[in-house]
């Protein structure tokens, strides 16, 4: 047996034996880790064999073949998923530059009635980086949105997170912001008939991974890009106004953006649509805020 030909069956088994002992499970969490994503997301290895199969690559065998292994790996840390799921009692309000708003109306609405299309706005946990970029860049609380469904009877969430579009119950969802602070926008009237089509479309994304780079496809989705492409596919008009991340406050947080970007912001800048500017959308009212604007 010649040199190459060795070389190349070694490392054949090595990259079996890695993906035939449930390491995909535990790639996965450290991938998620890394970027900043949400840790109390469970079976991890259940959703990239998912995605490989809706996006199959050379390593589409090796990962269905770990994919019991790796699975057995989640069920025994879903103790541990829970326990990263529960947020300290208080955190940090506000990141730099971002400044108290004026309470509304609907801060003082006793209860809040979910009706289906509700885009529902959130400020996650400020010890991800990520989450400091965005909340300090766009100079708003507002650094995460998803928008509300009935799915099998329970109000349900799908947005795009760390681990993709995916799809998170209410209640469960309503606890994962900072303090659980939460505000949920409603279309106006005349714009109710497209929430059918809106829903749609919302629907054809899941299982998305995140784009962590923010560039303005849509193969890869952040939160608040999933919700502008769904109504914009759905209504053939924008919701909320694209900025170009230069117009921002976007120079304090230059290492971050280059960090995930994976290298320096191109020149011409990027362009992108904030939860900040979906917010602000002229289709939108705001019907319900549980401390968003503190």
């Amino acid at each position: 047996m010649n040199g190459p030909i060795k070389i190349i069956l070694i490392a054949t088994m090595a990259i079996t034996l890695f993906f035939t002992s449930g390491c995909a499970s535990t790639l996965m969490r450290d991938l998620t880790k890394a970027n900043g994503g949400r840790m109390d997301v469970t079976y991890p290895s259940v959703r990239l064999a998912g995605h490989t199969l809706k996006h199959p690559d050379m390593l589409t065998p090796l990962v269905l073949i770990d994919l019991p292994f790796s699975a057995a790996l989640d069920t025994v840390m879903l103790p541990l998923d829970a326990a990263k799921g529960r947020r300290p009692s208080k955190q940090k309000l506000r990141p730099p530059g971002v400044k108290k708003q004026p309470i509304t109306k609907s801060d003082k609405l006793p209860t809040y009635e979910p009706r289906e299309g509700d885009l529902v706005f959130q400020a996650l946990p400020l010890d991800v980086d990520l989450i400091q970029a965005i909340e300090g860049i766009t100079q708003s609380h507002y650094s995460h949105v998803g928008v509300l469904h009935l799915r099998k009877g329970k109000w349900t969430v799908i947005e795009a997170c760390a681990p993709g579009v995916i799809y998170t119950p209410f209640e469960k969802w309503k606890t994962i912001g900072r303090n659980e602070r939460w505000a949920a926008y409603r279309l106006k009237p005349k714009y109710r008939p497209i929430i059918p089509k809106f829903l749609k479309n919302l629907h054809t994304h899941a299982g998305k991974p995140y784009d962590f780079k923010y560039e303005f496809t849509d193969d890869k989705l952040y939160c608040s890009e999933l919700v502008f492409h769904a109504w914009k596919k759905a209504s053939l008009k924008n919701m909320g106004n694209l900025e170009n991340v230069l117009t921002l406050n976007w120079k304090p947080y230059l290492a971050t953006i280059e960090k995930y970007n994976q290298g320096p912001l191109p020149t011409s800048g990027r362009m992108l649509i904030s939860p900040r500017s979906l917010s602000r959308a002229k289709q939108l009212e705001r019907v319900y805020n549980h401390g968003l604007d503190q």
